[in-house]
């Protein structure tokens, strides 16, 4: 899969490029993925760089948006990704009958409106992220409801989390369902160990995060990111600043037990999902 462009790099390998539109089908599911999937490969026969490519792509996103789409395509998905990764995360936190104290790391309350739907949820609410939640119609649907939902945290750029934001042992569950592919590398074992900080002795860290290991996988991966972000209508200057640093499963809960968790050796994937998208547990002793 050697090439500079990712995106002819995954459309121009059979393999990859089915893969690719098992992806469309799977996990990304905001436009009808045989017209998504022609459109890419199309734009990437006709482009000679991935900016030329994605910025045609998103230029065309009209032509293949149904009518009503985010009530069709999207919202359905969204219900359907909650409760999936809601019943994991549950399988892997075992008989808890009650979280006191939550965040969740990189949304603006996708996961936590499902998973108090499921289990007792008493305690503070954080959500720690790059945005705040907006009473857009998006955020309305990430969230379920039209109320802002628990108190938002600036994610500040992977800085370690401030003990005047939140206090040292006071949650029972920290989740990051986006992993930590996009925290910069000289901040990574910071702003782990500030997770482990927040978290009650016996606290979870359930992360999610691609299990990459070899360099066409990488590709792979970082080109589901990139059309993510062609889907959602982000600039091309939004993209190429969107640092991306993948490993393994294995490397990920290295780094996170020096900080002083413990693996609890669980690995959940999601059926179908080509981009091997894998739920891990992590027990602060």
């Amino acid at each position: 899969m050697a090439n500079t462009s990712e995106f002819k790099a995954v459309f121009n390998d059979t393999k990859w490029s089915d893969d690719f539109y098992r992806f469309l089908q799977v996990i990304f599911h905001l436009y009808p993925e045989d017209k998504f999937h022609q459109l890419i490969k199309e734009e990437t026969a006709i482009g000679k760089t991935d900016e030329e490519i994605y910025k045609s792509v998103q230029s065309k996103l009209k032509s293949i948006k149904p009518f009503l789409s985010e009530l069709t395509y999207a919202l359905p998905a969204l219900k359907k990704q909650k409760k999936e990764i809601v019943r994991q995360t549950l399988g892997l936190l075992g008989d808890v009958k009650q979280i006191s104290g939550y965040a969740e790391i990189g949304s603006t309350g996708r996961y936590i409106s499902q998973l108090r739907k499921e289990i007792k949820v008493t305690g503070p609410i954080y959500l720690i992220n790059d945005l705040a939640p907006t009473n857009s119609p998006g955020d309305i649907m990430e969230r379920g409801q039209l109320g802002k939902l628990g108190n938002f945290v600036d994610i500040n750029g992977y800085n370690p989390i401030s003990s005047l934001t939140i206090p040292d042992a006071s949650l029972d569950v920290v989740t990051c369902y986006i992993g930590l592919h996009h925290c910069p590398v000289a901040k990574l074992d910071g702003f782990v160990e500030s997770i482990y900080r927040i978290l009650r002795p016996g606290g979870s860290f359930v992360i999610r995060d691609h299990n990459v290991k070899t360099p066409e996988m990488a590709t792979f991966v970082s080109l589901v990111h990139t059309v993510f972000n062609v889907g959602l209508n982000e600039t091309w200057e939004f993209e190429a600043r969107d640092f991306k640093n993948f490993k393994s499963a294995d490397e990920w809960a290295a780094i996170i037990e020096q900080a002083g968790f413990k693996d609890a050796g669980k690995r959940i994937l999601q059926d179908k999902d080509p981009s091997d998208n894998t739920l891990m547990l992590f027990t602060k002793i």
